[in-house]
């Protein structure tokens, strides 16, 4: 049985990865945008705005990965 520091410790480390995804996203969105003839301050903003509020996407992500205690 694990810990609680220890599940804290794995918990972050996971909520740390998905924000690191969801940031080569947005990165990734952003070059392509950018490769279409976009500014890049403009590529960026169309980036973002085309992936959505980034908290709800995480929290998202979250709802889908947390194992459910009954």
């Amino acid at each position: 049985m694990k810990t609680p520091w220890a599940w804290l410790r794995q918990r972050r480390g996971r909520a740390s990865q998905w924000q690191d995804e969801l940031d080569s996203h947005l990165a990734m969105r952003q070059e392509w945008l950018h490769a279409g003839g976009l500014p890049a301050d403009e590529a960026r903003r169309a980036a973002r705005k085309q992936f959505g509020n980034r908290l709800r996407t995480l929290e998202d992500i979250r709802a889908v990965h947390v194992t459910r205690w009954l």
